[in-house]
């Protein structure tokens, strides 16, 4: 039947001539392609940047309504509004693993802080599932390697560090000459258990030092897992 079978140009020819060594190197047969681009135009076409501001809409609802603290909200913001940025204009299921690793490595941040990028990478990806943008996520893909490549070899996880009395005595003191105002949040986080995080939104009005039972107030929209707690405090 040869060629003619196909019923082919020559530009069309050529074109499977081009791939078919690829196909054969990777073991992905022309019934597996085809297979692929069906699956794929069943789903609508998105840009990035599309879909992210359509998901971005949704968080601001939400945002609206209470049910996101001002810092995930705004957090979430700066990421997508840079994945979309770098993105723009391109198709999201255009994109490949190694367009996600190229990026990611490119942005040359922190372990910790390119994870929580593929985080909201990942958010956006499944979002677009959802809303039939996408067959799945490209980050399923993801192999051991391209992790190590994105975010490094992790660092040897370290044991919490806890200050000496003495240690404690030498920080205040030095608050106590140098920067006063640092006073009451070093002494609630040090006595106290208060996260840096949640020392950085208290207000005076949570802290009660009259009555019987002096507290710290840590409510849901500060506390880490949203839940409140009532913190006792000894004021000898």
């Amino acid at each position: 039947m040869g060629t003619d079978f196909f019923a082919s140009s020559a530009e069309e020819r050529a074109v499977f001539a081009s791939i078919i060594p690829e196909l054969r190197r990777r073991g992905i047969t022309l019934k597996d392609v085809l297979a692929a681009g069906v699956k794929q135009a069943v789903f609508t076409r998105r840009t990035v940047d599309e879909v992210v501001a359509e998901l971005l809409e949704l968080k601001r609802q939400r945002w609206d309504a209470g049910e996101l603290r001002d810092r995930s909200y705004n957090d979430l913001r700066q990421r997508m509004g840079r994945i979309a940025l770098h993105f723009r204009g391109k198709q999201l299921g255009d994109l490949t693993v190694q367009d996600l690793k190229a990026w990611a490595v490119g942005l040359r941040l922190a372990r910790r802080t390119t994870k929580n990028f593929i985080n909201v990478a990942s958010e956006l990806f499944n979002f677009a599932v959802q809303r039939r943008y996408l067959p799945e996520s490209p980050l399923k893909y993801l192999g051991r390697e391209d992790r190590l490549a994105m975010y490094g070899v992790p660092a040897e996880e370290h044991s919490v560090a806890i200050f000496t009395p003495s240690q404690a005595e030498k920080l205040l003191r030095t608050a106590e000459t140098h920067l006063t105002e640092l006073i009451a949040s070093l002494a609630l986080g040090l006595f106290a258990g208060v996260r840096s995080s949640e020392l950085q939104q208290l207000a005076w009005s949570d802290i009660t030092l009259d009555g019987p039972y002096p507290t710290v107030r840590i409510s849901g929209e500060v506390a880490k897992k949203r839940k409140r707690r009532f913190i006792p405090l000894s004021l000898t």
